[in-house]
């Protein structure tokens, strides 16, 4: 942080002191959809200003710097595009009602019958 906060590279320190995945590549994600990152990642995101960092923030036994690069307006998905998170999103639900269906349906078909035996 405090090489950050002298005007360094994000990448080149991401690159030295990073142990994550993508320290390779300077500690890029890519573009990230604000909404998909966990609460605390999203509230350091969200209070960040293109080009600037912040953290560290505790990750289980790491600790997470975070640097902003830009924004992006959200984008309007088309059907086509937005059809596959639709149906992951929709999917088991529609499955759990189909299941909750057909077992309201076999219980109602079905006879139970419980004999005691004494003792």
């Amino acid at each position: 942080m405090a090489a950050l906060a002298k005007g360094a590279d994000f990448a080149r320190p991401a690159r030295e002191r990073s142990i994550g995945m993508r320290a390779a590549k300077g500690g890029d994600t890519g573009w990230v959809d604000a909404a998909s990152l966990p609460p605390p990642l999203q509230q350091a995101a969200g209070t960040l200003k293109p080009g600037e960092a912040g953290g560290p923030l505790p990750k289980g036994n790491e600790l997470l710097i975070v640097a902003l690069v830009g924004r992006r307006p959200p984008q309007t998905k088309s059907l086509t595009e937005a059809r596959p998170e639709i149906e992951r999103r929709l999917l088991p639900a529609k499955q759990e009602e189909a299941y909750k269906t057909w077992l309201t349906e076999q219980e109602k078909k079905s006879k139970i019958e419980i004999f005691l035996q004494p003792g």
